[in-house]
């Protein structure tokens, strides 16, 4: 760590010390390509100071490497392999690649001098997004995070891809035999391998779980299937000619193994639909119970008072007792009136023995209904919270 510090500082110094040393003659490179190369070589210096860089075993990394590496971008491949998890940072990775290019390092003749013309700057550019996109998506395969690795290859590959060769034009193209087909220039041989790449990748122990699912399948194998399958696509739209065939060949072992996932999944639902009516619901819901003896029996047997009784038990015994007792009220109500008719026909003395006798039956019929209010409120009076009658006074 101290080693580390150290090495950093001194890279800070060095940046400092060059900075100061382009300002002091402002009159010598002002306003020149030179100026503006140096501006951007010590941008990129400063950025790839920010990460562990060992090019050489034991030799740190030092900022003339730049200067004098055959291929600059390659550097970043370096960094990204000895820096965990740093391909999460893409845009600074494609800014870095950027600066080299513009920094004249991308494009030199034998002896290290800068060949590049300004009119050339956006063709390197625009491979340098490529190759670093690609770099970015092949770090995260290796570190297993698969997820990171599809997100760019489906969001951040179109805009930068291209066709990884230049067609031939049909002027050129001739059937005779008698001349040979100039080879096609190419165009983009990074962007098609890191799709494939992906495609290709299965997951194992230590791939990074999705920390959300989205609009995909619950099923992380039916998902990441779909997935690889979309990376493939993506692969068959830029690659070369010659490996269409083999992209294909993946593409469709893929599609057969989603087919089969896809088939035992349907199945499993169909399953658990069919046992979980029956047998499998919380609460037990669906599973048919044993069928409870009648009353009758119970009370034979002597275990009425011993064996449960369902709601629908108990709201049956209590409308066949509300039934009884008002059977009773009707048979007491009309000997009540039979009662009062014979009193008409009879003299004085036997009325009043008779006008006892009938409030006497009017008391018991008061009671009865009383009895059978109460036997109502009860037994399903409690369903819809009625409140229980109070007992009658003696």
């Amino acid at each position: 760590m101290k080693c580390k510090l150290w090495h950093i500082v001194l890279h800070s110094l060095w940046v400092a010390k060059c900075d100061r040393s382009i300002h002091a003659f402002p009159n010598t490179i002002r306003n020149t390509l030179a100026e503006k190369r140096l501006e951007h070589l010590l941008t990129v210096t400063h950025s790839v100071g920010q990460y562990r860089l060992v090019l050489r075993q034991g030799e740190p990394f030092t900022p003339v490497v730049l200067r004098v590496h055959g291929d600059s971008i390659s550097i970043i491949g370096k960094i990204l392999d000895q820096n965990p998890r740093s391909y999460t940072k893409i845009n600074e990775f494609v800014h870095m690649g950027e600066q080299m290019v513009l920094a004249g390092l991308t494009l030199r003749d034998v002896e290290g001098h800068v060949v590049i013309e300004p009119d050339q700057e956006q063709e390197q550019i625009s491979i340098a997004r490529k190759r670093i996109t690609s770099m970015c998506i092949d770090s995260a395969l290796t570190e297993d995070d698969f997820e990171t690795a599809y997100s760019y290859v489906m969001n951040r590959l179109p805009p930068v891809a291209s066709e990884a060769q230049a067609r031939t034009p049909l002027l050129e193209r001739s059937d005779s035999g008698i001349l040979a087909h100039p080879p096609p220039r190419i165009l983009d041989d990074w962007s098609w391998r890191a799709a494939l790449q992906a495609g290709r990748y299965r997951p194992n122990k230590n791939t990074t779980r999705p920390t959300h699912l989205g609009n995909a399948s619950g099923n992380l194998e039916v998902r990441h299937l779909e997935q690889r399958k979309d990376c493939l696509s993506q692969a068959l739209r830029i690659a070369p000619p010659s490996t269409l065939h083999e992209i294909l060949n993946a593409f469709r072992r893929c599609e057969e193994e989603l087919e089969t996932k896809i088939k035992e999944e349907v199945e499993q639902e169909a399953a658990w639909d069919e046992q979980g009516d029956q047998a499998t619901m919380p609460g037990g819901f669906g599973v048919e119970l044993p069928k409870k003896k009648s009353h009758s029996v119970a009370n034979t047997s002597g275990g009425a008072d011993d064996a449960p009784m369902s709601l629908f038990d108990l709201t049956r015994a209590s409308a066949a007792k509300a039934q009884n007792s008002l059977s009773v009220l009707t048979t007491l109500t009309g000997g009540a009136g039979r009662g009062a008719k014979a009193m008409s026909g009879a003299d004085t003395k036997q009325a009043a023995r008779e006008l006892g006798v009938e409030q006497a039956t009017v008391r018991k019929r008061d009671q009865l209904r009383k009895a059978a209010v109460g036997t109502l409120a009860t037994g399903i009076g409690w369903l819809i919270n009625a409140p229980v009658p109070a007992p009658a006074p003696e």
